[in-house]
């Protein structure tokens, strides 16, 4: 046992330490474009769109809309309704699979409607789910002509929508594919949607459609479903017509976020510190009220004919460092390249917000030194000592064999 521990630890401390970018937590980041004057709304809007959709192809990354966390901070989002309108939905769904189809009609028809009151604050799948099972109640309480006519309804707008058999009984599949089979006969029309003011990203069924003033084309007739959204406005939504014979016009007017005057500040503040090592002031309150881990600063120049310049500015609002700084040139049609942009911006970053430390200096050289016998004192030296070993025999050795004194001689 001892010995199992031991060898445990010794694994322990000799597995190298793993790196910030595997931590499990996400790292909460959002972009703000700075835009070089001239630019249409279109084109930053794209740009915008296909930065966030590179970042959210990274799994360390929490990739939030800006907008989003505005209205979440200013309290403009109707969070307890939406809140309400979830209950509604999952208690009716467990009254239905509990076969108490009454309750289950009644809670379904509230969430229908709670959720068509809070629309342009939730993810349209929510909403379809809610009419879905409403339609699946109607029809477990003989309503089967209200059923059709709601599945139908559902079907115009989300026509890939797929049937819950998890939560929602097998048998009434028929029904809904007999929907199906109508709503794919069914002609299409346009619509044109405007805001005020212009410049606001709109969706039709929660898909993108283009920025005010825009008209939209190849919708099945029948009802809708228009959101939009404007920076420094409140999100809004409304139901649309498609009709087969005419091009119906919607205006929507957008009500300006009381909270946007602080981040407008905030963004012009930041904007006069791009490019340095820290953070300023400006960026920092950035993170007090959208509670984001890092901030990335896109800037849209020209980059020739036909191309976009863009430099990203990654700065963590944690540690208050510049992380990284890339370029690159893009293509204005196809935003070729701007997915490059998005990965060498977190290449070799840490995502803990600290810089990696500079490599180690690599030793100085081992000094080159002159060989023994090439050295000149190492001849000199030899010189002086053969010099030597000639004179000393000279001088010692005595110039007679004759002894002065008494002498023994050796006998062979």
């Amino acid at each position: 046992m001892r010995a199992a521990s031991w060898l445990a630890a010794v694994l322990l401390f000799a597995a190298p330490a793993s790196r910030a970018n595997t931590a499990s937590t996400k790292v909460k980041v959002t972009v703000f474009l700075v835009p070089a004057k001239g630019f249409k709304t279109h084109t930053l809007v794209r740009v915008s769109r296909a930065m966030a959709k590179t970042l959210r192809r990274n799994p360390n990354l929490d990739m939030e809309d800006s907008d989003k966390l505005l209205v979440q901070f200013s309290g403009e989002a109707p969070t307890a309704d939406i809140a309400e309108a979830k209950r509604l939905y999952n208690q009716g769904v467990t009254q239905l699979q509990a076969g108490d189809t009454a309750g289950a009609l009644q809670s379904l028809e509230t969430s229908c409607a709670a959720y068509e009151r809070v629309l342009a604050f939730v993810k349209k799948k929510k909403v379809a789910s809610a009419l879905l099972a409403l339609a699946v109640a109607q029809a477990e309480s003989g309503m089967r002509r209200e059923a059709l006519a709601n599945l139908k309804k559902l079907l115009t707008w989300r026509p890939l929508m797929r049937y819950d058999t998890k939560r929602l009984r097998a048998k009434h599949i028929p029904l809904f594919e007999r929907a199906r089979t109508y709503v794919k006969q069914l002609k299409r029309g346009s619509v044109e949607l405007k805001t005020d003011p212009p410049g606001a990203k709109a969706y039709v069924d929660g898909r993108f459609m283009g920025v005010t003033p825009t008209v939209v084309y190849g919708l099945r007739v029948g009802e809708h479903y228009a959101t939009f959204k404007k920076p420094g406005y409140v999100k809004a939504a409304q139901k649309i017509m498609v009709s087969p014979t005419a091009q119906k016009q919607y205006s929507q007017d957008l009500r300006r976020s009381e909270k946007f005057l602080l981040l407008k500040q905030s963004l012009a503040a930041a904007r006069e510190g791009l490019g340095r090592a820290r953070a300023n002031s400006g960026m920092t309150d950035l993170r007090s009220f959208l509670y984001i881990d890092q901030v990335i600063f896109l800037t849209v120049g020209y980059g020739g004919p036909g191309k976009l310049s863009l430099q990203a500015y990654l700065y963590d609002l944690r540690s208050k460092l510049r992380l990284n700084t890339t370029t690159v040139t893009v293509d204005t049609q196809t935003l070729a390249g701007l997915e490059t942009l998005g990965k060498n911006l977190y290449l070799n970053t840490r995502y803990d917000g600290a810089l990696e430390a500079p490599p180690e200096a690599p030793p100085p050289p081992p000094e080159k030194r002159t060989p023994l016998y090439a050295a000149w004192w190492f001849w000199a030296a030899v010189g002086a000592g053969v010099a030597t070993a000639i004179v000393l025999p000279i001088t010692l050795w005595p110039e007679s064999d004759t002894c002065g004194g008494p002498c023994i001689t050796v006998q062979n």
